[in-house]
């Protein structure tokens, strides 16, 4: 029972971690679409 709240602090960080990458693979697509806008965003 002791370590559940070390597992809950681990998956918030994973959480976390995973918001934090998605934002920013969703930020270098805005930025590549801003080099090139003939590009699809979607790249």
């Amino acid at each position: 029972m002791p370590d559940l709240p070390i597992k809950l602090l681990l998956f918030t960080a994973g959480l976390l971690v995973d918001r934090q990458k998605r934002l920013n693979q969703r930020a270098k697509r805005m930025a590549v679409g801003n080099q090139f806008p003939n590009l699809s965003p979607e790249l």
